[in-house]
């Protein structure tokens, strides 16, 4: 252990001191060689360390991480090339425990820009971590469970559809087995959606990649959806004749369900444009609506998890997953996924794809 040398600290020194102990998040400082220097009380907190323990020892010692040696090296590149790293972590407690970790780490310069010491701001969430696998684990299980009935209901509805066509029936019933029929569909829609999210965060999402004509995905998209709403126009303008290798159902999957989202968030008005144009290596599939429009301050947020703007919430409907997985899928085919809306005239969806992967 290394010895450290002790002066009377001045008042200036007494206040940083009293302001580094009163914050909740673990800072930690370290001079160049990445040996601790100062080791406040939150990180005794967070990793049951105490300061005299570590003062003086490699930080990579007391702090394994099992984010792996790429991360570590990635970070030690960023803070000699741009003096500052931000990340997601994993590591351990004095016991061993995992702990997962959101980091910013930043390089202190003297006053004629010589770097002088290593200050790192961890904040533990490893409860909300937690609390994320265990809402994808019960989403995953309720998704299994409900399959099974839903199944069924649909049968049934299939068996009674066939006999209503072979025996009178008035046109009622016919209209409510027609609804029974298309909500099962949007209750299925839903489940997949669910198992989606939990095959996304298992790393199992799983593409099957074929060879495609875009056109054809397109027009089949919007025929698919165009019979659920009698207001909406879907105009579709087409410049592309050509394949594409993707998975063809989950590129579908995203189209459907940006058109479902337009028509659903504009309400008052009549129309959705659908845009495919392409370049020698890329195609831009785009999907606009006039309707209320996303405020500009939200647009980033939209592709997180469970995210919903808080505008529309009991107004429309929906849990927030519909474009995580839109995002997901996306990003798996090497693509990008972005928005622009001026936050009160309609939104466009721009969907841009590699023809290769």
């Amino acid at each position: 252990m290394k010895k450290t040398l002790h002066h009377i600290p001045t008042n200036n020194e007494k206040i940083a001191k009293n302001i580094l102990e009163s914050i909740s998040d673990a800072v930690i400082t370290t001079d160049l060689e990445f040996l601790v220097v100062t080791w406040n009380k939150a990180a005794e907190n967070t990793y049951s360390w105490r300061a005299e323990e570590v003062i003086g020892q490699p930080i990579t010692q007391i702090l394994p991480q099992d984010s792996g040696k790429e991360e570590l090296v990635e970070m030690v590149k960023q803070l000699r090339t741009q003096g500052f790293w931000k990340g997601d972590v994993i590591q351990q407690k004095q016991d061993g425990t995992k702990v997962y970790i959101t980091s910013s780490v930043s390089v202190v310069k003297d006053d004629v820009g010589n770097p002088i010491s290593i200050v790192a701001v961890n904040r533990d969430i490893t409860e909300r971590i937690q609390l994320e696998h265990r809402k994808d684990e019960f989403l995953g299980i309720a998704s299994h469970e409900l399959r099974t009935p839903l199944t069924s209901i649909k049968g049934y509805t299939q068996i009674l559809k066939r006999l209503v066509e072979t025996e009178p029936a008035s046109p009622k019933i016919s209209e409510l087995l027609k609804r029974t029929d298309i909500y099962t569909d949007k209750l299925n829609g839903l489940i997949n959606d669910l198992l989606d999210v939990s095959k996304i965060q298992a790393g199992k999402l799983v593409l099957n990649n074929s060879k495609f004509d875009i056109d054809s995905l397109v027009q089949e998209s919007i025929e698919s959806v165009q019979p659920t709403t009698s207001k909406h126009e879907i105009v579709y303008k087409n410049t592309v004749k050509r394949k594409i290798v993707g998975d063809r159902d989950r590129l579908e999957q995203v189209i459907t369900n940006l058109l479902s989202n337009a028509i659903k968030y504009s309400p008052k008005s009549d129309k959705i444009e659908v845009t495919t144009t392409n370049d020698t290596k890329f195609i831009k599939i785009t999907v606009r609506d006039f309707g209320i429009g996303i405020p500009k301050n939200k647009q980033s947020l939209l592709f997180h998890r469970y995210y919903r703007v808080e505008a529309t919430e009991k107004t429309f409907s929906g849990m927030g997953i519909g474009l995580y997985i839109c995002s997901e899928i996306v990003n798996r085919h090497k693509g990008t996924i972005a928005v622009a809306s001026d936050g009160h005239h309609g939104t466009t969806f721009e969907v841009t794809l590699p023809i290769q992967l």
